[in-house]
């Protein structure tokens, strides 16, 4: 795995931090993803886990962070604000780093998610950690490992669920049910920018599929254009981004998507 020391250092203080103060927190997504791949990111999202299915636990941790974090020597990070969602139960902790670049880390309620109608935006219900994996786009991006045990025993044990790390050395994009693109057609783009960024990546044959099917049944224009306009800033902000554009142009997605 390949993590940069300075993301070490941090995820440590952040698992000895939630273990004090009783947050269970896991880091999952592209960093954990990034690193299997040999990729240093600074894409650092955290989970946060509840008992209580009322309780916003990944806002009231990223607050309890933006409080505490300055009395962490050595890392040398100045907290500056926390952006919250409260309808999500997710939140955005900007810090600065020594060399004055803005940094953030996310921060989620372990939830699941009910699409009450196609490309809608979902109704969220707290839940378990497991749970919120089960929501996310693809296999390889439900990686993750636990930050209360990372800071315990100081080794990382990537935890599985979703035959994720199958999915990686195969270099296969897999959803994780046959209604992934139709409850969110943004998974559309998202994917074929993974695609492009990642050498010899594909879909599965299934995914492929139920990809296929998709854009054939247009789903894409069940997004709202703010939604379409936020996934199309992540476009933009890709190296290759030029390939990706000419691709979405090709599927007849980026008509739909401007």
């Amino acid at each position: 795995m390949k993590i940069n020391p300075h993301i070490q250092e941090l995820l440590f203080a952040l698992g000895q931090m939630a273990t004090n103060a009783g947050f269970k927190c896991f880091v999952v997504g592209g960093l954990v993803r990034d690193a299997l791949l040999g990729i240093e990111s600074k894409d650092i999202d955290i989970a946060v886990e509840s008992n209580d299915t009322a309780a916003p636990v990944g806002i009231e941790f990223a607050e309890f962070i933006f409080d505490n974090l300055t009395n962490i020597s050595g890392l040398n990070v100045i907290p500056k604000r926390v952006d919250k969602f409260k309808r999500y139960g997710t939140a955005r902790l900007f810090y600065e780093e020594a060399a004055n670049e803005l940094v953030c880390i996310d921060f989620v309620t372990c939830r699941t998610e009910i699409y009450e109608t196609l490309g809608a935006r979902p109704k969220v219900i707290f839940s378990s950690f497991k749970d919120d994996l089960r929501r996310r786009d693809f296999s390889v991006n439900t990686l993750g490992f636990s930050l209360n045990d990372f800071c315990l025993t100081k080794e990382i044990k990537i935890l599985d669920y979703c035959n994720g790390v199958h999915d990686l050395k195969n270099k296969e994009l897999n959803v994780l049910h046959d209604k992934s693109f139709a409850d969110d057609a943004t998974r559309l783009i998202r994917g074929i920018r993974y695609i492009s960024r990642f050498d010899g990546f594909h879909f599965g044959l299934v995914t492929q599929k139920l990809f296929d099917e998709a854009v054939k049944n247009k789903y894409l224009q069940n997004i709202s254009k703010e939604r379409l306009d936020e996934e199309m800033k992540k476009v933009h902000a890709e190296k290759d981004a030029d390939r990706i554009l000419q691709k979405l142009n090709e599927l007849g997605l980026l008509v739909e998507s401007r």
